[in-house]
């Protein structure tokens, strides 16, 4: 289970899709650095070491200063029509002195569609990397794929891609796949479900545990 950066958006009958010119509280659930008790924390018990925003037009902002602990939820709104992306890094805060070998970087990304608002902005490149500790990359943009189609896609772990990697897969209907990626360090995953997908992976690199998670819904575009 990791990082979890998501929108709660009044009127929205999709967490992926939000107004624009509506401000949006962006809410974090991680589980504790004791893993396995199901229990969470809050912003102001984590240390954020990265949460951006990228609208349209390529324009990317901060929400939180790197090195700081948030007060609170995050509040931002999009005023430029399209896809959008919203990423975070934290780390969970150890019980004694901090030391690489019990801490946890957690990061997540999620894919927004922003709609209403301005339009003529380039759009969003959702398929590069954007230099989290720990990053899923996908190689196509879920947001416009067709249902049936392979999204490779990359698994960075303290900023390098590893071969042998699991991915677990968590597709709409509630099942699960796990996958690993290959020798070219990508993993496929075949977007066969019309709906919210979350994609997982996880690594231990010289005594820190690395979580990413990407959040997106497949749009229903059609079938390939």
């Amino acid at each position: 289970m990791g990082l979890r950066v998501h929108p709660g958006v009044s009127g929205s009958d999709s967490p992926f899709r939000v107004p624009a010119k509506v401000p949006v509280s962006w809410s974090l659930s991680v589980p504790l650095a004791t893993e396995g008790r199901g229990a969470t924390v809050s912003w102001s018990d984590v240390e954020v070491s990265r949460f951006i925003a990228r609208v349209p037009g390529g324009l990317q902002r901060s929400l939180v200063e790197p090195g700081t602990r948030a007060a609170g939820p995050v509040k931002t709104e999009f005023s430029r029509r399209g896809p959008a992306l919203v990423s975070g890094c934290v780390e969970t805060k150890p019980a004694g002195p901090r030391r690489a070998d019990v801490s946890t970087t957690y990061c997540a990304k999620t894919l927004l569609s922003v709609d209403g608002g301005e339009t003529g902005f380039a759009p969003v490149d959702l398929t590069g990397k954007i230099g989290s500790a720990a990053e899923l990359r996908p190689l196509i943009s879920p947001l416009t794929a067709k249902r049936g189609a392979d999204m490779p896609t990359f698994c960075y772990i303290g900023h390098e891609k590893h071969p042998d990697t699991e991915v677990v897969v968590h597709r709409p209907d509630g099942s699960t796949q796990t996958l690993r990626t290959n020798a070219n360090r990508v993993v496929n995953i075949r977007l066969d479900q019309v709906g919210p997908w979350r994609v997982s992976c996880e690594r231990r690199v010289d005594g820190r545990r690395y979580v990413a998670d990407l959040f997106f819904e497949l749009p229903d575009n059609g079938v390939l």
